[in-house]
Order: C-alpha cells, then structure tokens, then sequence
C-alpha cells in the first residue's frame, strides 16, 4: 500500500554540522540500524509531524469517546495481576 508520502519526490541538500554532533547522530542511526541519513530524515518528519497532521479514523473516534466522559474503568489490582504472571 503506498502512501501520499512515498510518492514525494527527494532532494539532494548539503549541510554543515560540528563534527561531535555527527558522532552522536551516526552513533544514534547505528543502535537503530538506519543509516544517517534515514535517521536525521525520520528526526526531521517527527518534529514537524509531517505524516501525522491528519489523525485516522480510529484515533478521531477515540478523541471523540475521551471527550464525552463516557470512558470504561478497569478495577485492576496491579499485585494480583503481577502474581498471575
């Protein structure tokens, strides 16, 4: 299934960063097995909520339920629950 976003063209951009802040990021990019420049991209979608501007039907019908009050609560003892574990 394809998204709008994977449809949008990319663009070939040169930056200057401090050298220590590289090594943090590739260090980063690492641990998550991406590469640099998948990380800083994927950075850069999230802080600018580019894919999320838009809630889907499921998370809209879930705002709506929490702003009407009429929400289920769970009567959950957390020691019983981790005993039966």
């Amino acid at each position: 299934m394809e998204t709008a976003v994977a449809n949008i063209g990319k663009s070939h951009m040169g930056f200057r960063f401090r050298n220590d802040l590289v090594g943090v990021i590739r260090e980063e990019a690492r641990k998550e097995n991406r590469s640099l420049n998948n990380f800083v991209e994927n950075l850069l979608i999230n802080y600018f909520a580019i894919e999320n501007k838009v809630p889907n039907a499921t998370t809209i019908a879930a705002m709506e339920e929490a702003k009407s009050g009429n929400l289920e609560t769970l009567d959950m003892d957390f020691k019983e629950w981790a005993a039966s574990l």
